[in-house]
C-alpha cells in the first residue's frame, strides 16, 4: 500500500525534528510516534473513502499543533492542512499552513469562540 510506505518514510524523516529542538520533544515523539503513524494512516483512509464517494477533500483543520501535522502535510501535500490551538514553531510544516491561535479551554465559553470567517471553510476537521 502506497500510503503505508509514505507514512513510514515520513516518520523516519521527522525523527530529526525531535532530536533538534529539545529533550522534551524527543521524548514526546518517541512516546507517540506509533500513534502519529496510526492517525496519519486513518486520515489517509478517510480521505480516500471520501474521494471515492465523490466528496472532494481540499482543506483540513487539525486541532492541536504537533508532529502529526508534519506527517500529514508530507504524506498529502495536495491538501491544505491548517491548525488550531496553541502555536509551536517546531511544528510549522511550511509557509502555506495557516494557524488559528485559540486556547481550547475557552471553547466552553461561547463568547470566546474564534470566528475564522467564510474563507476558512474546511472539508474535514480533525481532533485527535
Amino acid at each position: 500500500m502506497r500510503l503505508e510506505v509514505d507514512i513510514n518514510r515520513v516518520a523516519a524523516e521527522l525523527d530529526h525534528y525531535a532530536k533538534k529542538p529539545d529533550y522534551e520533544a524527543t521524548k514526546y515523539l518517541e512516546l507517540y510516534n506509533e500513534r502519529f503513524k496510526y492517525i496519519t494512516r486513518l486520515t489517509g483512509q478517510l480521505i480516500e473513502k471520501m474521494t471515492l464517494s465523490a466528496y472532494s477533500v481540499e482543506r483540513i483543520l487539525d486541532v492541536g499543533n504537533s508532529f502529526q501535522i508534519l506527517m500529514r502535510n508530507r504524506v498529502r501535500p495536495d491538501i491544505q492542512i491548517n491548525t488550531m490551538g496553541f502555536w509551536d514553531e517546531r511544528y510549522r510544516p511550511d509557509g502555506t499552513t495557516k494557524h488559528h491561535d485559540f486556547d481550547l479551554n475557552d471553547a466552553y465559553y461561547q463568547e470566546r469562540w474564534l470566528v475564522i470567517g467564510e474563507q476558512n471553510n474546511y472539508d474535514t476537521i480533525l481532533i485527535l
